[in-house]
């Protein structure tokens, strides 16, 4: 009798023993599901404001990238200008984007966002960042090496010769004074130079940010 009590009392305790641990697995299995509906409805505020910055730098760029290729058909012009390949010429106009020696500004939201967009797991989108990153290097220091030349040789002669570089309609004429000045066929060698370095840089950066906006898509729609 006590041996059959004994041993009913034993497979109760195993039951209890075994529920407990039931419970305490459903119990965590339960918060690790939360905590995974949490990480995920932060990974995917994250993903919308990237997407957000990335097709903000696409529209600045792909102005960066305007500004560059008319200031490399500008100094091309100059450079025919000053080394007698061509006349003056009063009929070409240089506006906004194909006026020469503008020192181009240089920013990106997603490079510049506070927001620590590493807590990201999505291992695409970890590879693009790190492209975009690099890319962005190389744009800032592309653009950077042509401002400095502007400011440091550029920019006192134009006071020299009274020219306005704020003009957003000069005529190519109003520059060409600056062909007889010693050596400038060499700073707008430079010049051009620089902003080619600038444009392919740009470009690279611009494939890099559509990359990166293509991660991002990918990431709502699987």
């Amino acid at each position: 009798m006590n041996q059959n009590q004994t041993s009913r009392y034993i497979k109760y305790a195993i039951g209890e023993i075994i529920l407990v641990v039931i419970g305490i697995l459903i119990a965590l299995s339960i918060n690790n599901w939360n905590e995974d509906r949490k990480a995920r409805q932060q990974e995917i505020k994250l993903v919308s404001q990237l997407l957000e910055d990335a097709k903000n730098d696409s529209i600045f760029y792909q102005s960066r990238l305007l500004l560059f290729n008319g200031q490399i058909s500008t100094y091309r012009l100059l450079l025919n200008q000053c080394d007698g390949r061509m006349e003056s010429n009063d009929t070409i106009t240089l506006r906004n984007e194909t006026s020469p020696f503008t020192m181009a500004a240089d920013q990106s939201i997603v490079m510049s966002n506070k927001i620590d967009y590493n807590d990201i797991s999505d291992e695409a989108i970890k590879r693009r960042l790190r492209d975009y990153a690099l890319s962005y290097t190389y744009i800032t220091k592309a653009i950077s090496n042509h401002s400095n030349l502007i400011s440091s040789e550029i920019r006192n002669l134009a006071k020299s010769r009274n020219l306005d570089f704020g003009n957003n309609e000069a005529k190519l004429t109003e520059f060409s004074v600056i062909c007889d000045i010693p050596n400038i066929q060499g700073v707008l060698r430079l010049c051009l130079g620089y902003s080619q370095n600038a444009q392919e840089q740009a470009e690279r950066f611009i494939a890099n940010n559509e990359a990166l906006i293509v991660s991002c898509n990918d990431f709502f729609n699987n």
